[in-house]
């Protein structure tokens, strides 16, 4: 089994937003090959910054890959530290020595492809029978090139990513987190299931406590209801039982800005379908982009004041073409 992970460190940008389309694992030997996604993951790069996205995972055979093989979508979209925005377009990578190699990218399906060669993890990758084996792509933010940012029309990007070896996964000590839907919830024993996928994982959150996150029960009930998507955190993630332990929960939820309240610090997020709205309280330090009336936004919830009936946002993220993250 192969657990893929996306993970990055600190960065100059509030937003990074990407799709990564496929990985797969390839000796090219005796051409023996594995995929490690079920379906493309949309990631803000910035948010991973000590962290390790699950992606996925893998059934694969065991033995020696020394190729992994990447897609992901051409065009992209950043904030810098100022919250101007520009849409953007990958055209080529860095390699291992910071070399430039350009992207190989179809036009017609928008869909650039790059390859590791060589030395992964100084070296093929072992992937040994009947253990989890980790495999973590650090999309090392600091490396981008990024050239004409706020001219859509000229911004071009050069990426650069690479696998964590086994000691660098250790030594970061990355908390794990992962995305997916609550279903089976059971409010007084603080525990549920997390669809990520076809997996269903077991997950408890006894550990946080209400002082953390007042009215996690409340918000987890509104995102099992609405099909919200959950985000969460945990020291290590359970890949051989498929639990986790939860420390830390947000929800998910996009829609449009609606009777923003600059004084008060609320505004009504307006979401599918059209006529449903929750009032969401925020801190400005948190807004990523110039908040306003019907601007699209991705807001990530921690609790719920039910005195108030106010929702409570950790972050509120400007998406100027509505373009999402799963993480």
């Amino acid at each position: 089994m192969v657990d893929l992970y996306f993970t990055d460190d600190a960065a100059d940008y509030k937003e990074v937003l990407l799709t990564v389309h496929r990985v797969q694992l390839i000796n090219s030997g005796n051409q023996v090959s594995c995929d490690l996604l079920e379906a493309p993951v949309a990631l803000d790069i910035p948010r991973l910054a000590d962290l390790m996205q699950f992606g996925n995972a893998a059934s694969c055979p065991s033995g020696s890959y020394n190729r992994i093989h990447i897609e992901l979508e051409q065009s992209l979209e950043l904030m810098d530290k100022t919250g101007a925005f520009s849409g953007c377009r990958f055209t080529s990578y860095l390699d291992n020595s910071n070399q430039s190699n350009m992207l190989n990218c179809n036009s017609d399906t928008g869909i650039c492809a790059l390859d590791i060669n060589g030395a992964v993890r100084r070296g093929a990758l072992e992937i040994l029978r009947d253990r989890n084996n980790k495999l973590s792509l650090d999309f090392d933010l600091k490396s981008f090139i990024v050239e004409n940012f706020g001219d859509p029309s000229a911004c071009s990007v050069a990426l650069k990513v690479r696998p964590l070896e086994d000691s660098e996964i250790i030594q970061r000590r990355d908390k794990e987190s992962i995305s997916g839907a609550i279903v089976g919830l059971d409010t007084a024993a603080r525990s549920c299931t997390l669809k990520k996928g076809s997996r269903p994982f077991a997950m408890t959150y006894g550990g946080i406590s209400e002082a953390a996150q007042p009215g996690l029960n409340a918000l987890l009930l509104t995102a099992q209801e609405m099909r919200f998507t959950a985000l969460v955190q945990a020291a290590a993630l359970d890949l051989e039982a498929y639990k986790v332990d939860a420390t830390a929960i947000s929800v998910t939820v996009r829609g449009l800005v609606q009777d923003l309240d600059l004084s008060a610090k609320t505004f009504a997020l307006q979401y599918k379908p059209p006529d449903r709205t929750i009032m969401v309280s925020y801190d400005p330090s948190a807004v990523e982009g110039p908040l306003a009336d019907t601007a699209k936004v991705e807001v990530a919830l921690s609790g719920f004041d039910e005195v108030s009936g106010v929702y409570r946002a950790e972050r509120v993220a400007l998406r100027k073409t509505g373009r999402e993250s799963d993480n």
